[in-house]
């Protein structure tokens, strides 16, 4: 079997190939079949292949880096033919399946980040939860404690309504935020009551610290609503055990709160 070069044929106005098939009889040619087709059918046939396998690979007349040449099989044709890649259809694909990883990534990103955040920080304040971080305080020496509280707070949510009450935890954790570093360490203890744990400060700077967060929430009000809090604070002794700087700085918190509110109080 052989395979004629391409020949331009009047009727058609087509580029034809033919097919020559001898018909051997006792191993002589007794006749030839002659099959004609388009020339254009080579290239339909691997376009249908590309399409059907999900490949890049064309015939071109182009000789460079990326294309090599082959010849094909039983033909009588000196045409040049070479395979290369389609650089164009290489470049959408990756760029389509770069697209959808990224997507991927960032959909796992955004999930991982809100399940962490729900995880360590309390929604409503931004501070970390107590569950998460209380067994962590164990290991903590050298620290300052300022424990918080906010006055009159179940007054405020008889007379405003729960809504206003949630609005003014909320303020008073930002202005605490804003008072004191990205590194200190903010925990919600409880409903209302707030701990912050700091580098261990000299007794002056750490009374000058409690007041600085007091005043930021007594001067302004909150949605028209006059807002105090209590402090207690205290430093860890030597050798002590953070939670026995805590139940002294609690300590501290009721002695403020006993001499009239809206003060801080060191032990």
């Amino acid at each position: 079997m052989r395979l004629t070069e391409p020949y331009y044929e009047k009727g058609s106005s087509e580029y034809i190939r033919s097919i020559l098939y001898p018909v051997y009889i006792d191993k002589e040619i007794q006749a030839i079949i002659i099959v004609d087709f388009k020339n254009a059918l080579i290239e339909t046939c691997i376009n249908k292949y590309n399409k059907e396998n999900h490949t890049t690979l064309a015939l071109t007349d182009v000789n460079h880096v990326f294309s090599y040449r082959f010849s094909l099989p039983h033909s009588i044709t000196k045409e040049k033919n070479y395979i290369s890649w389609n650089f164009s259809n290489i470049i959408i694909q990756a760029l389509l399946f770069t697209i959808i990883i990224i997507i991927i990534i960032n959909v796992v990103i955004s999930f991982y980040r809100k399940t962490w955040k729900d995880y360590y920080y309390d929604s409503m304040t931004g501070f970390y939860r107590r569950d998460h971080y209380e067994p962590k305080l164990n290991k903590m020496t050298h620290a300052s404690v300022i424990i918080c509280d906010i006055d009159h707070f179940k007054s405020i949510n008889d007379t405003y309504g729960h809504d206003a009450g949630d609005m003014v935890i909320h303020e008073v954790t930002k202005r605490i935020r804003k008072s004191i570093r990205d590194t200190d360490i903010a925990i919600r203890w409880g409903g209302e009551e707030f701990v912050i744990i700091l580098p261990k400060m000299k007794c002056n700077d750490l009374i000058h610290k409690s007041e600085h967060i007091r005043k930021s929430v007594y001067f302004g009000k909150i949605n028209e609503i006059s807002v105090t809090i209590s402090l207690g604070c205290t430093h860890q002794n030597h050798g002590e055990n953070i939670i026995s700087t805590l139940k002294r700085a609690d300590k501290a918190l009721y002695q403020s709160k006993s001499l009239g509110r809206n003060k801080t109080t060191f032990l």
